[in-house]
């Protein structure tokens, strides 16, 4: 499906209804934004190592009432009219999905997003304060792949308080209370080699959709 083009060279901004008619078709996933569509480019070696470590462990920790996902499940964020594909995606209870393929989830209890040069800012700014926006989410946690660093903003008991904290040794790990959850970072980036995340000193130039 092609979407509608622009006229006289001026940004369009395409409505929700636009976006899934489009996603649905497209070859690869794409995100949106505020009337802006995203394509959710490919991923590095060492993301999809931590994103599937991230996922492995708490699968092996989480109780029968929660299931953990990767990148395929799309969340929508209706106050901030949102749609995103993170990382890793924690779901406590029955999922509550709209639209149909692949669907949207609305009440995601825990999301991951693994960082990388192209997708900090997002990463900590946009998608930070979408998620913070919804009303299930009780932790969002931003992992670095080019050295153990991980960041975790947790719902505290009183409700619409968010605390953050930050772990930085690799013999650290990250306690997820809302799921009773223990991550070792030793374990999140088991096998991963933060030389492969740092580019050649020789390069001209990198891909900014790199993942």
């Amino acid at each position: 499906m092609a979407l509608p083009q622009p006229q006289y060279d001026e940004p369009h901004y395409y409505t929700e209804a636009e976006y899934l008619a489009y996603d649905r078709e497209a070859e690869f996933k794409h995100e949106y934004h505020q009337g802006e569509i995203i394509v959710v480019s490919g991923a590095t070696w060492n993301h999809n190592l931590i994103k599937d470590n991230v996922s492995r462990i708490m699968g092996n920790q989480l109780a029968r009432r929660c299931n953990a996902v990767t990148s395929d499940m799309r969340v929508r964020t209706k106050k901030a009219k949102s749609y995103r594909y993170p990382d890793v995606v924690v779901v406590c209870g029955d999922p509550i999905i709209e639209d149909d393929n692949p669907g949207s989830l609305l009440n995601p209890t825990v999301l991951v997003e693994v960082l990388s040069e192209s997708t900090q800012t997002t990463d900590h700014v946009y998608k930070l304060e979408e998620y913070l926006q919804i009303e299930s989410l009780q932790a969002y946690l931003i992992v670095a792949q080019d050295e153990a660093h991980i960041k975790i903003y947790q719902r505290t008991a009183d409700e619409g308080v968010w605390q953050y904290n930050s772990v930085e040794a690799i013999n650290g790990e990250v306690r997820i209370t809302s799921i009773e959850a223990t991550l070792p970072l030793m374990e999140i980036y088991r096998n991963v080699s933060f030389e492969l995340a740092a580019p050649p000193e020789s390069a001209d130039s990198t891909d900014d959709n790199n993942r």
